[in-house]
């Protein structure tokens, strides 16, 4: 948490040296957000790259964009098919043999975000909302070396559908500051804390994390001048 605010400081600080203004039509940018701290604990997806496009109107910007998140390595039980027979006393008993299979959880997420700058021009409040969708080709792979078997007949057989969900919402409040920026280029910051449906179908509900995210922005279409 020390690390969090001395972060938080050395943004703030730089954010007064110049003025965030609204420099073109419409920005296109690509930013990449890391979750510092979660709670509860739980699935945590790695940083995450999104491309978005925003068009400011006067104090404030709306824009869209698409993120992939790809979530920790999650370790699973299923069938895989086999049976053998092993001959207890006078009687055969039938073995059904099971792995171990690693997915990685991928989703999509399209988040639609609203900011407005503060009278000072340098910096900005943002509210967002995204809906996310499971990748349903998200990599998965056998983990070797271990089997396990079972004389009961399975009842089902597992898939990422019964552990992850097929799409999920979240929420995040953050505040913007700006780096640098020169007549087409902007660097920003955004320190923000999100909350976020639990991807896994067991467990709370909601995720909460405190989450940092560093952005490159180009003005696609420009007024008349530099601003």
């Amino acid at each position: 948490m020390k690390n969090i605010l001395i972060c938080l400081l050395i943004l703030f600080i730089s954010s007064g040296i110049q003025a965030q203004e609204a420099f073109a039509k419409m920005v296109i940018g690509l930013e990449a957000g890391m979750d510092l701290q979660q709670f509860p604990d739980g699935s945590r997806s790695h940083p995450m790259p999104t491309l978005q496009v925003e068009f400011p109107f006067h104090k404030f910007s709306a824009g869209i964009g698409i993120t992939r998140k790809v979530y920790s390595k999650f370790r699973y039980q299923t069938f895989d098919g086999n049976i053998s027979s092993i001959q207890i006393a006078d009687d055969d008993i039938k073995i059904f043999h099971y792995v171990d299979k690693l997915l990685k959880p991928v989703y999509w997420s399209i988040p639609v975000r609203l900011q407005y700058r503060l009278p000072c021009n340098c910096v900005y409040i943002q509210g967002a909302a995204s809906l996310d969708f499971f990748d349903k080709r998200s990599p998965e792979k056998v983990e070797s070396g271990y089997e396990h078997w079972s004389s009961t007949a399975p009842t089902r057989t597992w898939s990422p559908a019964q552990f992850f969900k097929t799409s999920l919402r979240s929420y995040e409040l953050g505040i913007g500051f700006k780096l640098h920026s020169s007549d087409y280029f902007r660097l920003i910051a955004r320190p923000s804390f999100v909350w976020t449906e639990n991807p896994e179908t067991g467990g709370p509900a909601y995720l909460r994390s405190l989450r940092m995210t560093f952005g490159a922005q180009y003005a696609f279409l420009r007024y008349g001048g530099k601003k």
